[in-house]
């Protein structure tokens, strides 16, 4: 790269193969986007060791046994409005940029991070949980950054990808025992005299702490990002950040009338014309023509599409605002002949994708289910270990640990050695015994008082929790893998697609199972033993589906053929 280039003039108009970054400049904007990937992982997982605990505080009525249902919903509220959102956060992000979503993404989750540790009800816990994630776009923005950034360099967009996903890891490792430490410090920690204020502000609000702490990154990775990253995208094809109001408030007047003209019967037509929309030119018809043409001529030629989205406007306003009428350099787009085009339900009808697209959507689930059950069974006090929020959060970090040592060397050392369909497989034996064993914890620590836990049971459950992370990044890895591999390179963005809302879907559906089964058997009238049996016993009768699923269904041989067809 060459490192002579200013850095005020390392961005060039146009594609993103035509600029140049310094080694030191692409270090720095890498580093603000671990910063926001690794605010993000805090948001996410800081709340697993304490919400249930933040449940039974705001839900009158509620225990440690009963309490799985009600934590259940506020962990699923926060997935559901990142899944209404995931794909408008990357179309906002096409129209008016990269660091302008990645800023408004941090701000808005530094006050949702607030509210949420204010709540004094639990439906304003689920709303403002829900509000977090719908105003999170922060990780699906900074991997395309970073991809953008790297200027078609393979060795930085490995390391810049490498460095960015790492950040997971050390939340997994930090931020479970950081934000269970935090929680309700009255009850875990003596306060000293002279803080009596303090003490009256957290007795009202325990869990405000570890949402300080989120605010608080919120705050830093939006100004490393003010401060740090280069936007992306050239001023030509982005639309500027002032019109965001403007156009939020146009799409909201469009969208209550177009409303009420299906209301009313009304001509669709009509509703354009009234809003002048067929007034903005279609790009898309813009890119049949020569590059070289102007925007006068482009107007001159009567180019009008009713058809097209609102955000598809914006982009081409953006270009001829910002190009003050005059030629648009804009790269050719080709479009796919119509053997090409995919539709997910041509996606789902092919045998191999939908047999492979089902191992990884229960794999999902499954993972995301012990995730949910494994903190209600160290709290319940009846059938579980009867801890608290701080040794929780211990546990949860020694898994992490064990999870940043060993996902770098396993992942590739298994895929090596014995193959990629082979390798799911084994996983999905392997795990049969990582959720059943989870209840051998109890006679680990026996003998041990309520709400403490001896080293070599602290040392187990660190594994089991490792093992589940291990084994099923390696599951899902090789399962999207084989994916990709399976269906040629024009179809993968609509396969990705379908991963993303399945994955959303499982994701919301997993934790209220999950805890709705924790809380029947912990406040049935069952014996603790039964109670702990039954609902891992359940988990690992589904593995075993899953295992017998894989074996059966996954071949190396399909994945072989279809390889050969791309």
């Amino acid at each position: 790269m060459a490192s002579s280039v200013p850095e005020e003039h390392l961005w060039a108009a146009g594609s993103c193969d035509n600029f140049f970054l310094t080694p030191q400049t692409h270090f720095r904007v890498t580093m603000a986007l671990c910063m926001c990937t690794l605010t993000h992982s805090y948001i996410l997982l800081s709340s697993f060791p304490y919400i249930p605990f933040m449940t039974m505080h705001l839900a009158k009525g509620t225990d440690e046994e009963n309490v799985g249902g009600y934590a259940s919903i506020i962990s699923a509220s926060f997935v559901v409005g990142r899944a209404c959102t995931s794909y408008a956060w990357s179309m906002w992000a096409d129209i008016y940029g990269r660091k302008t979503m990645l800023y408004l993404s941090l701000w808005f989750s530094c006050l949702f991070t607030l509210l949420f540790g204010i709540s004094t009800s639990f439906w304003h816990a689920v709303v403002f949980r829900f509000l977090l994630g719908l105003c999170n776009g922060i990780m699906g923005t900074a991997k395309t950054t970073v991809y953008e950034l790297a200027g078609g360099s393979h060795k930085l967009e490995t390391r810049g990808i490498n460095l960015v996903m790492g950040m997971w890891g050390w939340g997994f490792l930090l931020f479970p025992a950081l934000s269970g430490a935090l929680a309700d410090p009255i009850r875990q920690h003596p306060i000293k005299p002279g803080f009596e204020t303090l003490k009256v502000m957290l007795d009202r609000y325990p869990f405000l702490l570890p949402n300080i702490v989120g605010a608080m990154m919120c705050m830093v990775s939006a100004a490393c990002v003010s401060i740090y990253v280069i936007e992306p995208m050239s001023s030509v094809e982005r639309r500027s950040y002032k019109y965001i109001p403007y156009d939020l408030l146009r799409w909201w007047v469009i969208a209550l009338r177009s409303f009420s003209t299906s209301v009313k019967g009304e001509s669709k037509e009509q509703l354009y014309l009234d809003e002048q929309v067929h007034f903005i030119p279609n790009y898309r018809s813009l890119q049949h023509n020569s590059v070289d043409e102007s925007f006068e001529t482009v107007i001159s030629k009567d180019i009008f599409d009713t058809t097209m989205t609102y955000s598809e406007s914006c982009s081409f306003l953006a270009a001829a605002e910002n190009s003050a009428l005059i030629e648009i350099d804009r790269p050719h787009i080709s479009i796919k002949d119509e053997e090409h085009q995919v539709t997910l339900w041509s996606l789902w009808s092919t045998e191999v994708i939908r047999r492979n697209l089902v191992v990884y959507w229960l794999s999902s689930f499954l993972s995301v289910s012990l995730e949910t059950i494994f903190p209600l069974f160290c709290m319940s006090h009846t059938a579980g270990l009867g801890l608290l929020e701080n040794s929780i959060g211990s546990i949860l970090s020694l898994g992490g640990f064990m999870f940043v040592i060993c996902q770098c060397f396993i992942f590739p050392a298994i895929i090596r050695k014995c193959g990629l369909c082979t390798s799911i497989r084994i996983v999905t034996v392997l795990m049969i015994p990582v959720v059943t064993l989870t209840p051998l914890s109890l006679q680990l620590n026996n003998g041990m008082m309520k709400g403490q836990i001896n080293t070599r049971t602290l040392v187990f459950l660190g594994m089991i929790m490792a093992a589940n992370r291990i084994l099923g990044n390696i599951l899902l890895s090789g399962v999207l893998l084989a994916l990709n591999r399976i269906v040629p390179a024009h179809h993968r963005g609509s396969l990705n697609t379908m991963l993303l809302l399945g994955g959303s879907c499982v994701k919301v559906v997993a934790p209220i199972c999950a805890g709705l089964l924790a809380a029947f058997m912990f406040s049935s009238s069952l014996l603790p033993e039964i109670s702990i049996t039954v609902i891992f016993g359940t988990l690992g009768v589904f593995q075993l589906l899953l295992a017998v699923f894989a074996i059966q269904y996954v071949k190396d041989e399909e994945l072989e053929i279809h390889e050969d067809d791309d």
